[in-house]
Formats: structure tokens, sequence, C-alpha cells
């Protein structure tokens, strides 16, 4: 996770898919196709938001097998734990 979350640049937009593995509500491994949406609050520009925000929908109708989304703006929103408790709920 630390190698996905590190290059993320701090000043720019970006979208991913990624593979998260968790365990379910009975302890179980499983993992889900998440659709992250990076966009640091604060450090990008208007039209970068606009940009990114207007072409999200597009990206994710050509993404097959996508489980959930997640909105990140800040390194918290990013924090590994929270997205896999978000998985099992």
């Amino acid at each position: 996770w630390d190698d996905f979350v590190g290059p993320l640049p701090q000043d720019e937009p970006r979208y991913a898919l990624v593979d998260i593995p968790y365990q379910d509500q009975e302890g179980f491994d499983k993992s889900k196709l998440v659709f992250v949406h990076w966009s640091p609050d604060g450090r990008t520009t208007v039209r970068q938001r606009l940009l990114y925000a207007s072409l999200k929908y597009a990206m994710k109708s050509v993404l097959v097998g996508i489980m959930k989304e997640v909105q990140a703006n800040d390194m918290e929103d990013l924090a590994l734990e929270g997205i896999q408790k978000k998985l099992r709920g």
C-alpha cells in the first residue's frame, strides 16, 4: 500500500484502480478492486479539479470490476485501515 500512496503527487489529482486485501466480518481473507480518486485539498487548481471530476465517470465506465470507490483529499483519506473497514461494511 505504501508503494501506491508514497509516489502520489501532492499538487495534482490522480485516478487509480487498486486491488486491496482485507478480512471480511467472518475473518476470511478477501480483496476488492477499489477506484481511488486522489485530489489533494488546497493544492490543485480549479481547472485540474474540474477536468478530473468530469473525466471520472468516463474512466469508471471503461474499468470493469470496480467494487468500491474512494475519494481521497488528504493522506488520512488513504489510511489503509480505514479503507479496509469500509470494505467490510
